[in-house]
């Protein structure tokens, strides 16, 4: 795995698009190819589409983080390992990368639900604009015009009025 490179890139797909969008390969994989452009990702990413398409990773992803990860990563690992002849030391890693990944993105998730932002793990369009509003003005947020403009980008998309003008 890369210098974390491969998992920055997996943090931004999920907060950016949700974990829903593991439900299409492709568009997740061009996704991860935005975010992850060093030829070094390709292996992880090829790794990641397979285990999307085949529900593995969907596995790895509802992983209980309160049993022990070694036994839970080893035992990923052994299946990568098995059924596509992933070598065990790059599945370990990749698995750990995607546990702690996902676990990150469930903090993220409740941190958002705690602030009144995330109502029953759906987004309105309104709360996505108002999100892109606090990384504007760096309010409750650091101040991060990229994010702002992900987020009205988002809201715009589900036909937000203010947010197709900001």
């Amino acid at each position: 795995m890369t210098e974390n490179t491969f998992e920055t890139a997996v943090a931004r797909v999920l907060r950016r698009h949700g974990a829903a969008v593991m439900d299409d390969p492709i568009r997740f994989r061009n996704l991860l190819r935005d975010y992850c452009t060093s030829e070094q990702c390709r292996r992880e990413i090829n790794v990641t589409i397979l285990c999307a398409r085949s529900g593995l990773l969907s596995q790895i992803c509802a992983t209980d983080t309160s049993s022990p990860p070694d036994v839970q990563i080893g035992r990923y690992a052994v299946i990568l390992h098995e059924e596509y002849g992933i070598d065990e030391s790059f599945g370990n890693i990749f698995v750990s990368t995607w546990i702690k990944a996902f676990d990150n993105y469930r903090r993220y998730i409740k941190e958002l639900s705690e602030r009144g932002i995330l109502l029953d793990n759906n987004i309105t369009s309104s709360m996505i604009n108002k999100m892109g509003v606090l990384y504007y003005v760096g309010e409750i947020v650091d101040q991060d015009f990229v994010e702002a403009v992900t987020f009205f980008e988002k809201a715009a998309e589900q036909s937000n009025a203010e947010a197709q003008f900001n």
